[in-house]
């Protein structure tokens, strides 16, 4: 049995907290972490939440969670990961995992020092998709990927830690990560160029960033994000003899393969309960087989993209007041 306590109550934790009730029985929704008795109180009756917690050392002090879900703003991932790392008790973190690869590099010593679990909740990489995608270039003879497209743009300017720079905020960190998401899921190869250009907010951070990354075998990929303009959710992952288009980023619904001539050779339709239950499968099934990493999203894999997003935020002009500090 896995005892999971959510740290936060927001949207984010609410899409968690639906999908593990309907998980498995030995996946339990053991706690919730509020800073406010009433709201964590609330949040855990509508949720059957056991135990509501309103700080992160009562949650240890319980001594009972398995494992820590961390669905708070950007800027707490870090110091609260390393928290809980410290004290031995497993992590799956909302993406971005951290704001800069250096916390990430922190945050990894600590992990390997504790033996203990962290995991990069970056949802699209789990999902069984990402494998059937992989496989349809060989079953009809597209060829070699040379270019990825891939954008995500939604209206959230109103909303205070997307724009506030003391929280991390932009459309890189948000929505950003999904188009470089696309582009690293199917190429391994490193990034050996980045070019960006943005539009920011009047507080400074990006309302809208345009990217340009090429790979050492050659692909390129053009990738948009946005916090201030709609911007279609189609991916196309374009070969020497067709594409395919992912339709529904950052959770894929629907895959359509095309020829040259753009005839649709075949589409896949994806069911999910969330989305989110797959990194929950596969957090749990390493931790109850004593793993300190998950095969979908690598360590490794998750410093290459908060490298990308560290150099395009230096090409921007985009450094947070806290990182200003150290």
């Amino acid at each position: 049995m896995i005892r999971v306590t959510l740290i936060g109550t927001g949207e984010i934790s609410k899409e968690m907290a639906i999908t593990i009730n309907q998980l498995p029985d030995d996946i339990i929704l053991y706690g919730v972490v509020s800073r406010k008795a009433e709201t964590g109180a609330e949040f855990a009756q509508k949720y059957k939440i056991e135990k509501v917690f309103t700080s992160l050392e009562d949650v240890v002090y319980d001594n009972q969670t398995d494992l820590a879900y961390i669905g708070t703003p950007h800027t707490a991932h870090f110091p609260q990961s390393k928290y809980f790392l410290e004290n031995k008790i497993s992590v799956l973190c909302e993406k971005p995992i951290c704001v800069n690869a250096k916390e990430l590099e922190e945050l990894l010593i600590i992990a390997h020092e504790n033996e203990t679990l962290l995991v990069d909740a970056t949802w699209p990489r789990y999902m069984p998709f990402v494998k059937t995608v992989k496989e349809l270039p060989i079953k009809h003879n597209l060829g070699k990927l040379l270019n990825v497209h891939a954008s995500l743009g939604i209206q959230k300017q109103d909303v205070d830690r997307m724009v506030n720079p003391n929280l991390a905020g932009g459309s890189l960190l948000d929505v950003g990560i999904y188009p470089i998401t696309v582009a690293c899921m199917f190429n391994d190869t490193q990034v050996t160029s980045i070019k960006a250009l943005s539009k920011d907010t009047e507080l400074g951070v990006d309302q809208s960033v345009v990217i340009l990354l090429e790979f050492t075998d050659g692909m390129l990929a053009t990738l948009q994000s946005s916090i201030g303009s709609i911007m279609s959710d189609i991916s196309t992952l374009s070969y020497e003899n067709g594409l395919i288009e992912l339709h529904g980023i950052p959770k894929v619904e629907k895959a359509i393969v095309k020829d040259s001539g753009h005839e649709v050779l075949e589409e896949i339709n994806f069911d999910y309960i969330t989305g989110y239950e797959y990194e929950v499968y596969e957090t749990v099934d390493a931790i109850e087989n004593d793993q300190l990493k998950v095969k979908s999203m690598t360590h490794s894999e998750s410093l290459r993209v908060l490298n990308i997003m560290d150099e395009v935020r230096r090409q921007i002009d985009l450094q947070y007041p806290f990182e200003k500090e150290v």
